[in-house]
């Protein structure tokens, strides 16, 4: 399983605010995570991905996936 459907399957079985509460964010920071719109500081993505069951590499790189995701997106408008 490639590490983008790793953490998007991890994720399925959270709901964000659950992912959220164990991490110790706000529903809504986390949902800026998600979103690629920011970017965790090292201690806080390392809780996330704890939560989620994946590693802090596998985690990093799927919130790089989603940066250029958002921007290919906003060129694309």
């Amino acid at each position: 399983m490639n590490t983008p459907s790793k953490v998007r399957k991890a994720l399925g079985g959270f709901s964000q605010a659950a992912v959220a509460r164990q991490a110790g964010v706000t529903d809504s920071y986390m949902s800026l995570v998600l979103s690629g719109q920011r970017t965790p500081r090292l201690p806080v993505a390392a809780r996330i991905a704890r939560v989620l069951g994946v590693s802090l590499d596998e985690f990093s790189l799927y919130l790089e996936l989603l940066k250029k995701q958002r921007g290919q997106q906003g060129q694309a408008a």
